[in-house]
């Protein structure tokens, strides 16, 4: 009886930890760059052995808050978070996962639909195509994509070359895992071109070959790796590398900007990209309205 008892009360706690989370957001539609918030709530008297938050990646948190509500004698918390989507797209967005018991709960997850002007749709059409180029390590094709005039100054031949060099070189595995665009600006018309500033994220590993005949764990393994972990933070900065020991490859994210240029300025859309050191050469390749990105 006693048994029985507690298997009863057992499936009963199951049962109201099942049911007692909600996830919400605020509407399904939203347009880029807008606010989306959503809500977690949960009965704060449903104990859990362990959870695995949300991966919220794909969203720029704005801001996260807590809450307590009390109804009924029942005590409810809630987290509301306020972020904006890095994309247009549709996105499932799902609950953090509560362990108990071997069971795993979770809220029903929320499916929302974000929408960009055809502007924006275009560039990033034509942006994925060049950067699917460059991940495939297709230099040559990857050319097609970037501003005619561009090699006017830097011949076409001697570009690839070096980016061959860079991204193929026996001293480092170079791989290209992904490209993220943080945001275009809405495009603007100059002296008779359509000019749109826009910023990306590349996320890629490098595994350093040259350290392959060092002893694992020797003093002279430990220097190589600092010298190197070393020069990449000083190049894409410290938050931006991070040494995964146990694989041997630093994953290294660079935030770059550039301009998306057309002539018609609803397809056929080349990039120029915005480097400081190179600012002379840019210079007489953009409009000086556009000078500020620079």
């Amino acid at each position: 009886m006693k048994t029985t008892l507690q298997l009863v009360l057992l499936l009963l706690g199951l049962s109201s930890f099942a049911q007692e989370r909600t996830l919400v957001t605020d509407k399904k539609n939203y347009e880029l760059g807008e606010v989306i918030n959503i809500k977690f709530s949960w009965h704060h008297d449903v104990v859990y052995d362990s959870i695995q938050q949300v991966d919220l990646s794909d969203f720029k948190i704005k801001n996260k808050t807590e809450s307590i509500t009390y109804s009924s004698g029942k005590m409810t918390k809630a987290s509301s978070c306020r972020m904006e989507a890095y994309d247009s797209g549709t996105y499932v967005i799902e609950s953090p996962v509560y362990y108990f018991k071997g069971k795993a709960f979770r809220a029903a997850p929320v499916k929302i639909q974000v929408t960009a002007p055809q502007e924006y749709e275009s560039i990033k059409k034509e942006f994925k195509k060049y950067t699917d180029h460059i991940a495939a390590k297709d230099f040559e094709a990857s050319m097609e994509y970037l501003l005619p005039e561009f090699f006017d100054i830097f011949p076409r031949s001697h570009v690839v070359k070096i980016m061959e060099e860079s991204f193929d070189a026996p001293e480092a595995e170079i791989d290209f895992k992904k490209f993220r665009i943080l945001n275009i600006d809405e495009p603007r018309k100059v002296k008779g071109k359509y000019y749109a500033s826009m910023r990306y994220m590349t996320v890629m590993t490098m595994k350093p070959t040259v350290v392959a005949e060092i002893e694992p764990g020797s003093d002279e393994m430990k220097l190589a790796e600092n010298l190197i972990t070393l020069a990449l933070e000083k190049t894409f900065g410290s938050k931006n590398v991070k040494y995964i020991k146990k694989r041997g490859f630093y994953e290294i994210k660079s935030v770059t900007d550039a301009y998306a240029v057309s002539k018609k300025g609803k397809s056929d859309w080349k990039f120029l990209v915005l480097e400081r050191e190179y600012k002379l050469v840019l210079e007489k390749l953009i409009p000086k309205e556009m000078f500020s990105k620079i």
